[in-house]
């Protein structure tokens, strides 16, 4: 009864996601236990993206791709904690989404003092990312579901103003360890989050930062690395992983060979093989029948960049 009062919370401002959301959710319940039981933008220096390069730009607002100069060393205030969300009556007391949604918003004085590094591994956590998954569909995919998120959950949103957010995104990307026990997602601590609903969130959060350049070359390169890292660890270990957990890893590493070919021109692809990047990028989530040919692609491409 209350993983249904959650699905019916979640549901009622998009009923078209109920049947979805129900069987997802009831297909990784154990993953689910947690849910059932800023600074002030300076306006005189704002990053100058070309937003017409951005593949994503139809779902872009101005908040997703314009970073503010700020004193980021000046903000040291702890992460914000979730607690709450580890109690079901809690849960069980949101009448609407959209009532739930703006209950897990972090309070704008804790948001303005938190450093951008505590910042980033509260997002980490957020109590609804699980949502992007309820958005693979025929007529959406994750990448309308991570946009969804975004525009609703404030923390995001200032995540993407501060100059240093996507770095942030990149450190906790790196030490972020996979694991088959889904059971982590009953912790709301950064450090003891594994599972792969978990890396699949970090990596469209990453895969937006790449499309609106907020990594440097350097950076991406060092993001190229670790995407192969985790696509050969997930590979070797076909027993707790498939193509559900290295999907987002190859659209992700799509998106870096994507940019370094048309922002760097660090690639020279053919028209079919930028129309299958675009394609399967705007597609994240959904399981294609390219997808052999897209990983083989992907994976050669990123092992020539970083190496």
């Amino acid at each position: 009864m209350k993983v249904m009062r959650l699905i019916c919370s979640l549901s009622v401002c998009n009923p078209a996601l109920s049947l979805r959301l129900t069987l997802f959710l009831l297909l990784t319940s154990a993953s689910l236990l947690m849910l059932t039981t800023s600074c002030e933008k300076g306006l005189d220096s704002m990053s100058n993206v070309d937003i017409e390069t951005c593949l994503l730009k139809r779902w872009m607002t101005e908040e997703t791709w314009r970073s503010y100069e700020m004193d980021e060393d000046a903000l040291t205030g702890e992460r914000y904690s979730f607690y709450k969300w580890t109690d079901p009556e809690y849960i069980k007391s949101f009448t609407s989404s959209a009532e739930a949604f703006k209950a897990a918003n972090i309070p704008e004085d804790s948001l303005k003092k938190m450093s951008t590094a505590n910042l980033a591994r509260t997002c980490f956590v957020y109590p609804y990312a699980i949502i992007y998954f309820a958005y693979i569909d025929y007529a959406t995919s994750a990448i309308d579901g991570i946009f969804a998120i975004m525009n609703q959950f404030n923390g995001l949103t200032e995540l993407q103003r501060r100059p240093s957010g996507a770095d942030e995104l990149l450190e906790l990307y790196k030490s972020f360890i996979l694991k088959a026990d889904t059971t982590s997602r009953r912790t709301f601590d950064y450090r003891e989050r594994h599972s792969f609903i978990d890396q699949g969130y970090l990596e469209l959060l990453l895969l937006v930062a790449v499309d609106t350049q907020k990594l440097e070359q350097s950076q991406l390169k060092e993001l190229g690395k670790e995407v192969m890292n985790k696509y050969y660890l997930e590979l070797s270990d076909s027993q707790s992983h498939s193509w559900t957990t290295i999907q987002f890893t190859v659209c992700l590493g799509a998106m870096i060979i994507y940019k370094e070919a048309t922002v760097h021109n660090s690639f020279s692809f053919s028209k079919e093989e930028m129309q299958l990047l675009e394609n399967s990028i705007l597609n994240t989530g959904k399981v294609s029948e390219n997808i052999y040919e897209l990983t083989e692609l992907v994976i050669s491409s990123l092992e020539n960049y970083v190496n």
